[in-house]
């Protein structure tokens, strides 16, 4: 079974990365991430706790990478990815071209229906304020769960996006599969799936986490092993009920013997 890593570190880790890359120091960063506190991510890289997702998103958006960079395994990382490098080689003026032109490009293919990246999901969130009825575009990538009541073991699935991580995953994006499926965890694991939202829902706030997770359902011909990052944000429907909305980018997938986790 895949080891769990230590998230913060590997916040930490890829944050540092990607500031070399840009050659940009922490106080640079800081600035371009809006802050008028220069020491920002001093405070940060110098903490024992995980940023919230506004940080990681502002962040994210100055360092133009999809947030899931920052939460990467070091063994997954691609030195190939494209990147514009700052480092006196071409005109200030030029790169911000570029990364603009890039950026644009990465719209496009989200608008001919490829699958969004995690920092699409979250700026369509900050933009919208987590109405759901703002985003028929990005519904089919994520699923929509409500907050359980007091002593309901299971949470409502309102929505399981038939292009979501969920869906590959179950092989179905059929509401009573996914229900199903959290009906076969333990007690613990329901817990912190309970605990997760509430959170998330009376924060205000989002979570990303890393997750690896074993999936076993009848039908299936083997058990999978899934490795993702998950974004949980609150939300509203038409009506202002409250709701959590999880979105998942995969990062690993293999066959599984052992039956244990969950997806969610």
């Amino acid at each position: 079974m895949t080891q769990p890593f230590n998230t913060l570190d590997t916040f930490k880790f890829n944050l540092e990365r990607l500031m070399a890359i840009r050659n940009l120091n922490r106080a640079q960063l800081s600035r371009l991430a809006g802050y008028s506190n220069a020491n920002k991510v001093t405070t940060v890289l110098n903490g024992n706790s995980m940023p919230n997702i506004d940080f990681a998103a502002r962040i994210s958006n100055a360092l133009e990478v999809d947030v899931g960079e920052l939460f990467k395994k070091r063994e997954e990382l691609d030195i190939s990815e494209f990147s514009i490098k700052s480092m006196g080689l071409v005109e200030e003026k030029a790169t911000n071209l570029l990364n603009a032109i890039f950026k644009s490009a990465h719209r496009k293919l989200v608008d001919l229906g490829e699958r969004p990246t995690m920092d699409v999901v979250a700026s369509w969130w900050q933009e919208s304020g987590g109405r759901l009825e703002d985003c028929d575009q990005l519904a089919p990538h994520f699923d929509v769960v409500g907050v359980p009541e007091a002593g309901q073991k299971i949470p409502n699935v309102h929505q399981v996006g038939h292009k979501s991580l969920s869906a590959h995953a179950l092989r179905s994006h059929d509401n009573s599969i996914m229900e199903q499926f959290l009906r076969t965890l333990n007690e613990a694991d329901l817990d912190e799936l309970h605990k997760t939202i509430r959170t998330v829902t009376y924060s205000g706030t989002g979570l990303i986490t890393p997750q690896t997770r074993v999936v076993d359902l009848p039908g299936m011909e083997a058990p999978l092993e899934i490795s993702f990052l998950r974004l949980m944000l609150p939300v509203t429907d038409a009506k202002g009920v409250p709701h959590v909305l999880n979105f998942s980018t995969l990062v690993s997938e293999s066959s599984h013997s052992k039956r244990s986790g969950f997806l969610q």
